[in-house]
Parts: C-alpha cells; sequence; structure tokens
C-alpha cells in the first residue's frame, strides 16, 4: 500500500493562464483542459515525471511577496540542480524574483509568485553560513 506520487492542484482564476505560466517559466507542458460552459475549469500540465493541475476558482485573492498570507496559502518548493543559473535565467525574463536567502536547514533558497499569488521556492543545498534575519 504505498504511494507512487503527489500531485498539487492549485486554484487558479484562469487555467490557461497559468499553464502558460508554468509552461513559460518552468518548461511544464499543458496536457489536457476540461471546459464547462466554455470555460476551461481543470488543467494538467507535466514536465518529465513532475505534474501540477489547475483547478479555476473565480474570486480568489492574489497574494504578492510583500503582501500577507491568506488563509489557503500554496507553497511549492522545488530542488533544483543550479539555483544560480535559474535565478538569472528568470530575472532576465523580466519575473519578479526575490533576493537569494540562506536557511538555518541548509539551504539556498529564492522565492517568486505565479499568477494567482502561489508562492515558488527554488532551493539547493548549500554550505554557506545562514543569513542573519531581519527579527533577530
Amino acid at each position: 500500500m504505498g504511494i507512487q506520487t503527489l500531485t498539487p492542484i492549485l486554484a487558479v482564476q484562469d487555467v490557461r493562464a497559468a499553464s502558460a505560466f508554468y509552461k513559460d517559466v518552468l518548461g511544464f507542458e499543458p496536457d489536457e483542459h476540461i471546459e464547462m460552459e466554455g470555460t476551461p475549469r481543470y488543467g494538467c500540465s507535466t514536465r518529465g515525471d513532475l505534474t501540477i493541475m489547475f483547478h479555476y476558482r473565480d474570486g480568489i485573492e492574489l497574494r504578492t511577496r510583500d503582501a500577507p498570507y491568506r488563509d489557503f496559502d500554496t507553497a511549492l518548493y522545488f530542488y533544483v540542480d543550479d539555483l544560480e543559473a535559474m535565478h538569472a535565467d528568470l530575472k532576465a525574463k523580466g519575473h519578479d524574483v526575490a533576493d537569494f536567502e540562506v536557511t538555518a536547514y541548509h539551504m539556498k533558497e529564492f522565492e517568486l509568485h505565479d499568477p494567482d499569488g502561489h508562492r515558488l521556492t527554488f532551493g539547493q543545498e548549500t554550505s554557506e553560513p545562514p543569513m542573519q534575519s531581519s527579527c533577530d
């Protein structure tokens, strides 16, 4: 009775726009959209063995990097093999990526938000010392 995989399902305001963002930013290929009454309600995109699904939800509150968390805040954590190259690539494409942070759990990370405010964190193991928190 093992678990074979885990697939996030993200609430979005526009399934096609979400699919396009994940294709342009992370290389996920849209697989299918299911429409109801002329509006895409569900979508699925894949990249290799990874799958992300999208579910239309009207009126969701968007979140930005500087805004407080929502009640249903969603975060996806991507482990990558070349964090600095990914950061540079996303920045060059005009995406609003956060600066690097080094955590107490030995990860170097940065964030960006998708069009619906879902937090995407990209991380890579590091031996760099943790950065001093502004709360200290």
